[in-house]
């Protein structure tokens, strides 16, 4: 999935400089060649001086179960090719079945010892405090993960 959606991308780009994605026809994000090529995010890294960055995927916020898993394995193989480098944070199928999303989380924790979870500010659309994500944090709580929060833009018809 996110090689897939980064080959689209990188086929959109032919200097493969940084490029804006847009989606519905709008512009959703900015990417660069250092989003999707490790050798050269490792190289800004260590021109930055930066020893260990923690990787997730916008791809995964809105993500299908399929997706999420996909994705989570393939943050797996990044993390596990430079275990000094990268940690991967899980993205989890938030608005799909409580327990297929239960059961990414136990995965990715578990069986791919991802670092984390990450999900966006708006889950589903839903606020944070919404009731039908309380089992999942239940599930995350009891696990231990840690849980990176990203900012994200009001999707329409979110009226908080």
């Amino acid at each position: 999935m996110i090689r897939d959606y980064f080959d689209r991308i990188i086929t959109m780009s032919t200097k493969r400089k940084a490029i804006t994605v847009m989606e519905g026809g709008m512009p959703k994000r900015r990417i660069g060649d250092s989003h999707y090529l490790l050798e050269k995010r490792l190289s800004d890294m260590d021109e930055a001086g930066i020893l260990l960055q923690m990787l997730s995927c916008p791809v995964g916020w809105q993500g299908s179960p399929e997706e999420c898993r996909s994705l989570n394995d393939q943050l797996w193989e990044v993390q596990n090719k430079y275990p000094q480098r990268f940690n991967g944070l899980a993205s989890i199928p938030i608005g799909y079945a409580e327990g297929e999303i239960i059961s990414e989380i136990h995965r990715s924790m578990h069986k791919l010892k991802l670092k984390g979870l990450t999900i966006c500010a708006q889950p589903g659309g839903m606020p944070m405090d919404d009731k039908k994500l309380w089992p999942i944090y239940k599930a995350i709580e009891d696990i231990g993960a840690g849980v990176f929060i990203h900012p994200s833009p009001i999707p329409p018809g979110f009226d908080a």
